[in-house]
Formats: C-alpha cells, structure tokens, sequence
C-alpha cells in the first residue's frame, strides 16, 4: 500500500503544473522512491531541527 501511495505522489510531483506550483511556495518538489523520501527526511531534520529547537517554534 505505501509504495502504491509512493508512486502516486511521486506521479503528481512530476506534473509540470504542481511542480510550478511547489516551486512558487519556495520548496523543490522532491520524488522518488521511498528509501530517496527518508533520506531527504532525515536530511531536513538534521539541518533544520535545531534551529526549530533553538528558535523555540512550534507547530501548533
């Protein structure tokens, strides 16, 4: 079922009119498989984590 879901989402990430418009929000829209997904995951959490932590954000 989550790599059904997987390759969903990745599908709609490469439509040129979503992925315009995730690149308007700042972001990249990021696919691929699973395994690329926690990597990318991970990543964002090591960068940005501390920050978050340091800045005392929350995300209610």
């Amino acid at each position: 079922m989550l790599d059904q879901l997987n390759r969903e989402v990745d599908a709609v990430l490469r439509l040129p009119e979503v992925a315009e418009r995730v690149r308007g929000f700042g972001a990249d829209p990021v696919g691929g498989d699973r395994a690329h997904y926690t990597r990318v995951i991970a990543e964002d959490w090591e960068r940005w984590g501390g920050v978050v932590r340091d800045l005392g954000l929350r995300g209610d």
